[in-house]
């Protein structure tokens, strides 16, 4: 009869990160939302530090809640960006952020006072497709909000939407090119 001996493998621990809108976008600052799980999907506090492709200190992160936590951070195109960061063992962990779009925009929501505003942030030189958008608002399936917004001559625009006449429940705002592609 043979004695196998088995030693306990390392628990994974694992970061995610969620730029708002979907994408990040060189030059343009953007907000990103992070959470942490270890393998049997529980959230584990975090503090980590945000570093450029030459290893130069960009920002440092923590979680708020539940591991879970958001930073702003303006990413500049064609670098990489990496999270250093321990897992709850005391390993020093990497966690490479997604890579940066050249020719997209930007959608951050932010809700004060009964209003829900919304900012379309877009780089300087962006392509013609990237000039002009169109933004749906849905809940339930049901287009509650649409906006043309023409950005030929601004990079950022701003505008509202009224809660006050909408029902209870989760509203979806999306960022269409107008060739009808979602961009954020």
């Amino acid at each position: 009869q043979a004695i196998i001996k088995t030693t306990p493998s390392a628990k994974k621990y694992t970061l995610t990160f969620c730029p708002e809108g979907g994408d990040l976008v060189g030059g343009i600052e953007s907000r990103i939302a992070f959470n942490t799980n270890d393998e049997d999907g529980k959230p584990f506090p975090i503090t980590g530090t945000i570093l450029d492709d030459q290893g130069k200190t960009v920002t440092n992160f923590s979680s708020r809640h539940n591991g879970m936590g958001y930073f702003s951070i303006a990413v500049k195109p064609r670098v990489r960006y990496k999270a250093t960061w321990k897992d709850p063992s005391g390993k020093q962990q990497e966690t490479i952020l997604p890579n940066a779009k050249t020719d997209a925009a930007t959608l951050s929501v932010t809700q004060e006072n009964g209003t829900l505003q919304y900012t379309v942030r877009r780089p300087e030189d962006a392509s013609d497709d990237i000039k002009e958008f169109v933004v749906i608002g849905q809940m339930k399936q049901q287009t509650v909000y649409a906006a043309r917004i023409n950005m030929r001559t601004k990079t950022t625009v701003t505008a509202p939407i009224p809660l006050d006449s909408l029902p209870d429940g989760i509203l979806q705002v999306t960022l269409f090119t107008l060739s009808e592609l979602p961009v954020a």
